[in-house]
């Protein structure tokens, strides 16, 4: 196809079918929510296909690519998964796109995210960026201090979450560190 193009410029080739598999594959085989990250392929056509295989969530880096999920799919859940971000994008993601779900990787982050949006109402991430090596504590490998658990305002529905999967480079490392994780939230 593309020799008989000849194209001076990129070219996309898209297999609806094929991200159509591989989203089913992950709703069906995964026992929690599917997030499909928007910096990994922005393009519509591809959104557009996960959309109709069923993916519902979606993980954004920026306001931008909140701006681009929101209107186009109502019941889907944009999750503002970005630990920095500009001063007033989690305000306007909070009230202009109903986004509940926001990342922190510091206090100085929670801090930021409280003066913009109602804690009470969101999740809130504490993103925990694990070494390759699971051989020391996991509370030791965290870019996310136990302080910032400790300082998070507390509310009577407050929910934190972790990411643990960004560093690990297997899943069988992934998975070991769940239980290790729950110790690291018990306290809170």
């Amino acid at each position: 196809m593309l020799a008989s193009l000849d194209p001076v410029a990129p070219v996309y080739c898209v297999h609806p079918g094929r991200l159509a598999t591989a989203a089913d594959e992950f709703l069906t085989g995964f026992p929690g929510r599917v997030l499909y990250a928007i910096k990994a392929n922005n393009d519509p056509v591809v959104l557009d296909a996960l959309y109709a295989a069923g993916i519902r969530h979606f993980d954004c880096a920026s306001l931008r690519e909140i701006e681009a999920v929101t209107p186009k799919y109502p019941d889907a859940t944009s999750y503002f998964m970005s630990p920095v971000r500009f001063p007033g994008d989690a305000g306007a993601a909070f009230n202009d796109h109903g986004v509940r779900h926001f990342m922190v990787d510091s206090v100085a982050a929670v801090a930021a995210l409280v003066r913009e949006i109602d804690t009470d109402r969101c999740v809130i991430f504490a993103r925990m960026a694990v070494s390759h090596e699971l051989r020391r504590p996991l509370t030791a490998q965290t870019r996310c201090p136990e302080s910032v658990l400790t300082s998070t305002p507390r509310t009577s529905r407050q929910s934190i979450s972790f990411e643990i999967v960004s560093m690990v480079p297997s899943i069988r490392r992934t998975w070991s560190t769940v239980p290790t994780t729950a110790t690291v939230a018990t306290p809170v």
